[in-house]
């Protein structure tokens, strides 16, 4: 287990990457002037002492400190340090994920002109009575120099780190567009380490990608002549809901994916993560500027 914990001199468990600086401001007061008050964890028994400095860092109150080797604060002979979990939160609250992709560099090829032009769309769709008909309710191990999470594993990490913190500091989660929101601005403070970008500043405008985390209301296909689109269907913070389109194979892989997970069929406690990107749609006898865009889920 790798640990990240402190433990105060009255027991309580206290994990620095969830503290506020108000918190931290209230854990100096309450010890101003004291030593010994809060321990690491990672050997309780080893008086591995540290403080809350005046700029409300977290500083150990004496130099040569041995910490366990899977503890954060754990450094070798030469000074460096231990390696981080692939979904590490940090002492400051920053959040750093290793991951094996890089979200903003995603491709894929369409057979033919007819078969690309087919997906072209400017803009997610708010969703109206249409004839649309709803589909999938009825019906490897590699060496890295460091662990390396997938999108599934990215997801479950903002998961599990959210509720953590929600937790930590009592916070309740009343629904799940109050839980989607919080995710939206905690993943402000993750950051991919391949490009220390965090996840929730990219956008469809700069980076033409932008991370998606919201409650999930079905998948809905559209017929128009000879083709079909299908949608994956969100709900917005103010209760609208949107027709997000994709291609048909991520729709059904992701169906798949989650009944493989969690031996049923997503329904309306389910949420929808990923990342949705935006495209062009070339056309060889237009003007570049003239070239179709659309945006599309790719990794869900």
């Amino acid at each position: 287990m790798y640990n990240t914990k402190f433990i105060t001199e009255n027991g309580k468990d206290i994990y620095p990457g969830y503290l506020s600086r108000e918190q931290r401001a209230l854990i100096r007061e309450q010890y101003m002037g004291k030593k010994g008050y809060m321990r690491c964890a990672c050997r309780p028994d080893a008086g591995l002492y540290y403080k809350v400095s005046g700029d409300l860092k977290i500083y150990p109150e004496h130099n040569g400190y041995t910490h366990d080797r899977y503890c954060c604060r754990y450094k070798n002979l030469t000074g460096s340090e231990q390696q981080k979990p692939p979904y590490y939160v940090g002492e400051d609250g920053e959040v750093t994920v290793f991951t094996s992709v890089d979200p903003r560099r995603f491709s894929r090829k369409t057979d033919s002109l007819e078969k690309s032009q087919q997906y072209t769309i400017t803009l997610d769709e708010e969703c109206a009575e249409s004839e649309d008909v709803l589909i999938g309710k009825d019906d490897p191990q590699k060496t890295v120099k460091e662990p390396q999470l997938g999108l599934d594993g990215l997801v479950r990490g903002i998961n599990v780190d959210c509720f953590t913190e929600k937790v930590l500091n009592g916070k309740t989660i009343e629904n799940r567009q109050n839980f989607s929101t919080y995710v939206y601005y905690r993943t402000k403070k993750v950051k991919l380490s391949r490009n220390k970008k965090a996840i929730g500043d990219l956008t469809l405008e700069k980076e033409g990608v932008r991370f998606m985390y919201v409650p999930f209301a079905g998948i809905c296909q559209s017929r128009n002549q000879d083709f079909s689109k299908f949608y994956m269907q969100t709900i917005s913070a103010d209760g609208k809901m949107f027709k997000n389109f994709t291609f048909p194979e991520i729709a059904e892989n992701a169906v798949k994916k989650f009944r493989k997970q969690y031996g049923t069929d997503p329904d309306s406690n389910t949420f929808l993560a990923g990342f949705q990107y935006i495209k062009n749609c070339t056309v060889p006898w237009k003007n570049k500027s003239n070239n179709n865009t659309y945006r599309v889920l790719e990794r869900v």
